[in-house]
């Protein structure tokens, strides 16, 4: 992995995306806030207003503060299906290092895709009921038209028909209520109970034991309880404050917009996120100590790369992905079980069938727990894509848990559809939408599983 490929992996897309309409609006509000405002609030005729305006001086880089303007712009690549976010120094001859690019994947609604699918399939029914009738009145050959709409009916149904089962999965999961009760009857019974116990006692016998006692008890044991059914009851939860009325809203949902989309995971990616200044070559490497705070001179890792400048020369900030390469001698034993233990069962089976699977996702966990995150489930770093179709008839991902994944599927024809699942560019075959389907379908086997929440 090059130095490039570091700086890319310390943020997600949707956090860069963030940063990006973050450095957008610092451009665009900060120039209009400091010429354009006090023009427009002026007593000046419009004639002198229009003068003044054309006087204006060229906005600032964002990056390199010349007087020569940032471009930001958000293209549509419907070819590859994604939304680019780029953002460069305005001087096309000499520019500054500002360099970042964000390709995110085509968003669908799930309910959208639902109702479109649908009506889809009400109309190619009424296309082979069309065809049944010139077969029959009208003694056409439709056999080779009447193969070709049953083929798309039947693509259409499976389409429609993961979609609701995704959108089941994810937003009205009968497995995730159920487990919500079993916490919310525990709670009644082994926390609520003894605690209504200890406060009923701590009257009776005025001993403040049994009151410090109680209160360690509420601290230590129901707060963390709580806190577990709300993430798992509700899938959004904040609190929003109204300038206005002056009033705080606590806001709960259950399900997030996000769970409302479906698009391709592994699309979504920060291409470059580069920004910095050169250093002027004509200072001298004591005024230029004057110039920068001591506390860059230090290598620190930072959670976007960045160009610095140190000991006279340009040089990258290396940020650590820390989802992949975290450190492992960070993690204790106590952390590394406790996160073994909160696993469901049938996740916990899979995971032991590739022990490097297992260490990567345990560790993954712990980081994503500590960022208040849900663990998210991946496939063995060393899956292949195509598989190699072996002498039996079957395929090797070079993994034994997605080979057993898709070697368990006894119709042949899905198999067939999915290993299909793939966009080809120049002769380059990329197959994240199988990666992604091959990984929902592993997802859908483990019971408990609570969107990563456990």
């Amino acid at each position: 992995m090059d130095k490039t490929d570091k700086i890319n992996n310390t943020i997600s897309a949707i956090e860069a995306i963030n940063e990006f309409y973050r450095f957008k609006d610092k451009y665009e509000r900060g120039y209009n806030e400091k010429y354009v405002t006090p023009i427009v609030k002026s007593k000046k005729t419009n004639k002198d207003k229009r003068i003044a305006y054309s006087k204006l001086p060229k906005p600032e880089c964002i990056n390199c503060k010349r007087n020569v303007g940032t471009i930001f712009t958000i293209h549509n690549d419907k070819e590859e299906d994604i939304r680019k976010f780029i953002a460069k120094c305005g001087d096309i001859t000499d520019p500054c290092p500002l360099n970042i690019q964000i390709n995110s994947s085509f968003r669908d609604n799930l309910n959208s895709i639902i109702i479109t699918g649908s009506k889809s399939i009400e109309k190619i029914k009424l296309d082979i009921i069309k065809e049944k009738n010139n077969a029959l009145f009208f003694n056409k050959d439709v056999v080779s038209s009447f193969e070709k709409i049953t083929s798309t009916l039947k693509t259409e149904t499976e389409n429609v028909g993961f979609a609701i089962e995704t959108n089941i999965l994810r937003n009205n999961n009968p497995e995730k209520y159920a487990l919500i009760k079993k916490n919310n009857d525990e709670f009644g019974k082994g926390f609520l109970l003894p605690f209504k116990q200890m406060i009923a006692n701590y009257m009776d016998t005025n001993d403040e034991n049994v009151l410090n006692n109680a209160v360690k008890f509420y601290i230590d044991e129901m707060i963390p309880k709580l806190k577990q059914i709300q993430e798992m009851t509700y899938e959004v939860n904040f609190v929003e404050y109204n300038p206005t009325d002056k009033i705080y809203n606590l806001l709960q949902y259950e399900n997030s917009l996000e769970n409302n989309e479906f698009f391709v995971k592994d699309d979504d990616k920060v291409v470059s996120f580069i920004k910095g200044v050169k250093k002027d070559k004509t200072k001298t490497l004591k005024q230029l100590d004057k110039d920068i705070p001591k506390k860059n001179k230090t290598k620190k890792i930072k959670p976007i790369g960045e160009l610095v400048i140190e000991d006279g020369e340009m040089e990258e900030y290396e940020g650590k992905d820390e989802r992949v390469d975290m450190d492992k001698n960070k993690v204790n034993d106590l952390e590394y079980n406790k996160t073994i233990k909160s696993i469901p069962t049938d996740l916990l089976e899979l995971l032991e069938m590739d022990k490097q699977w297992l260490d990567d996702y345990i560790y993954s966990c712990i980081d994503a727990k500590k960022n208040r995150k849900p663990c998210e489930l991946f496939l063995p770093r060393q899956t292949k894509f195509p598989p190699e179709v072996l002498e039996d008839g079957t395929y090797d991902f070079n993994s034994v848990v997605v080979n057993k994944l898709f070697n368990s599927i006894n119709d042949k024809d899905y198999q067939t559809k999915l290993l299909r699942l793939y966009t080809e560019k120049n002769g380059v075959k990329n197959y994240n939408l199988l990666n992604s389907t091959l990984l929902d379908l592993l997802t859908r086997k483990i019971i408990n599983y609570n969107n990563g929440y456990f």
